[in-house]
């Protein structure tokens, strides 16, 4: 009886490792890399060229917030912010990554300072939007859908 158990626990452990390898093998291709980690290889070879480049820093801190690592977004963000503070962005990214963060006040705070400088950004306005309802703010947030619907009419010839 101890054979036929031993047995079947070495089967079991062949399968579980011939899964194991499909899975490696038909999961992604070999050469397949991410594309996020491209773009933030390629912004951090633009920093290495440019340190002094604001668009970068705050291309890479939105990057790293996509790729959840906060902490390096919001180090990015500081040095965006600390060459040039009114550069169209900052806020925007600041709110993105507050809000990752679950600091929804922060991030509505962020967007708003972004949107007193660019009223027109309907981007902005969605974000904001989506943070007045996380917030349970809904009259905020039908507020700021409604400027989006009369900008879009505006724009319409």
């Amino acid at each position: 009886m101890a054979m036929k158990s031993i047995k079947n626990s070495v089967v079991f452990m062949h399968h579980l490792i011939a899964l194991a390898l499909m899975v490696l093998i038909f999961a992604a291709p070999l050469d397949a890399h991410d594309p996020v980690d491209e773009q933030i290889a390629l912004a951090s070879d633009e920093l290495t060229a440019n340190p002094r480049c604001v668009d970068a820093w705050l291309r890479r801190a939105d990057l790293f917030r996509l790729r959840g690592e906060l902490a390096n977004a919001r180090a990015d963000l500081a040095v965006a912010t600390m060459l040039d503070a009114a550069t169209p962005g900052i806020e925007a990214v600041r709110s993105r990554i507050a809000a990752d963060a679950g600091d929804l006040l922060s991030a509505r705070a962020a967007i708003s300072r972004h949107i007193a400088r660019f009223p027109r950004d309907d981007s902005a306005l969605r974000a904001r939007a989506d943070i007045a309802e996380r917030l349970d703010d809904r009259a905020a947030a039908i507020a700021d859908l409604d400027q989006v619907i009369a900008l879009a009419r505006a724009a319409e010839p």
